[in-house]
């Protein structure tokens, strides 16, 4: 019974990982082929019918939606920002400090297909790689990985926001 399960653990591992769209290196927030998109396919759909899906998206979503929306080109282009308070913490010197992000989405429409921007992401003090002095770092300035569960929230954070906007285009 216990093979199973771990046999199971690792098929699971390996279904997420191979689905796995962003993920954070030392120079940020990056896809499998070194860019800040990623398309998402969604047959039978217009850039019409796409872009009305992301409308209705974010006024569902956000409170004042007309606040969030930056950019608009009908059925073109879309890019609205995203504020999280306490989006996650880090531990300085055995304290836990909140952080606090920020990043807009770009979405550009095409016909059959929705590529997304993950655009002027703020981590507060966090950075992708650096000194301790100027911030928290996940990897140090040699390249080491200091802080492994940021970094796994982060990257199951926007690959969630992914499968969430896959859903919506792919009704």
């Amino acid at each position: 019974m216990k093979k199973k399960l771990i046999v199971l653990i690792m098929i699971l591992n390996c279904i997420s990982v191979s689905s796995q769209v962003f993920k954070v290196t030392p120079k940020g927030l990056i896809n499998n082929k070194g860019g800040n998109s990623t398309t998402i396919i969604a047959d039978n759909k217009t850039s019409k019918d796409l872009y009305e899906d992301a409308l209705i998206y974010i006024n569902e979503t956000y409170q004042y939606p007309e606040e969030a929306i930056e950019g608009n080109v009908e059925n073109k282009y879309i890019r609205f920002r995203t504020f999280i308070e306490n989006f996650t913490t880090v531990k300085n010197g055995g304290v836990r400090i909140s952080i606090d992000a920020e990043y807009s989405i770009a979405l550009k429409f095409n016909e059959g297909e929705v590529e997304i921007f993950i655009e002027d992401l703020d981590l507060g003090g966090l950075t992708w790689k650096g000194s301790v002095w100027k911030g928290y770092p996940i990897w140090n300035k040699k390249g080491k990985l200091r802080m492994p569960e940021t970094k796994l929230f982060i990257e199951t954070y926007f690959n969630n926001q992914i499968d969430v906007l896959s859903e919506i285009f792919n009704k």
